[in-house]
């Protein structure tokens, strides 16, 4: 790893999502919940309007069972 910093192997794995249309006017300061997934913002160097990209920024439990 360059400089000591070691990178997440998963930090490049893409899924692709629906959603409701008014997310095309995310702005960079936003913050969505994706259902089960996590906290995510939008990616505003690497999207376009037509195809916007999310980062995920904090993840969910996956081991969550409701009672």
């Amino acid at each position: 790893a360059e400089f000591g910093i070691r990178k997440n192997p998963d930090s490049l794995k893409i899924a692709q999502a629906f959603a409701e249309p008014a997310i095309r006017d995310a702005k960079h300061s936003d913050r969505f919940q994706f259902v089960r997934n996590g906290y995510f913002c939008l990616d505003s160097k690497e999207g376009t309007s037509d195809n916007l990209i999310f980062n995920r920024i904090v993840s969910l439990r996956s081991s969550y069972k409701p009672e």
